[in-house]
């Protein structure tokens, strides 16, 4: 990711980037908000598919590792 985001851009953010954020444990959680304060001071719309959505509910329902709920 550039040092700057076109105002008003759009963004795709994936499955592992949430569950970053989510995680405080997650060894990518502090880049994740560092991200996701940039995503949001530049007004950038946020999309996902409806896959992501999907691997974020069963993460978030399964009470265990990304891993489990989305494997590579």
């Amino acid at each position: 990711m550039s040092d700057s985001l076109p105002l008003g851009s759009r963004v795709f953010v994936d499955t592992s980037a949430y569950v970053a954020l989510v995680r405080t444990a997650d060894g990518q959680h502090q880049q994740a908000r560092h991200i996701m304060d940039r995503i949001v001071g530049a007004q950038s719309r946020l999309f996902i598919t409806n896959f992501v959505i999907a691997e974020i509910h069963a993460f978030l329902t399964s009470g265990s590792s990304v891993s489990s709920c989305c494997p590579t």
